[in-house]
């Protein structure tokens, strides 16, 4: 037995997806590790303006908390969760955010 997704496509593309029932989806966690270059990165990074660096890095330090809200959420509900595929898409969401 199979069940439909759909997705934004475009014309001429398939409208549809065949995906199993009970399939495994597969969200790696990624870890992620950048390395920067001192002799290139300016200290106003973002067009070079002070308030629109700051901007960002405010609204960088409050995503850390947003995201372990979303995964905190996720995980209350994941054992009413009933669908095989849902239920690794959410076990792939909490790995890939945690």
């Amino acid at each position: 037995m199979t069940t439909t997704a759909s997705s934004n496509i475009k014309a001429g593309q398939q409208s549809a997806q065949k995906v199993p029932l009970g399939a495994t989806v597969n969200i790696p966690p990624r870890r992620l590790d950048f390395q920067f270059d001192d002799k290139t990165t300016t200290r106003y990074f973002y067009d070079n303006d002070p308030f629109l660096s700051a901007f960002w890095l405010s609204l960088s330090a409050l995503f850390p908390e947003g995201e372990a809200f979303f995964v905190d959420s996720v995980r209350h509900y994941r054992k009413e969760v009933t669908d095989a595929k849902l239920k690794a898409q959410v076990a792939g969401f909490i790995g890939q955010e945690a």
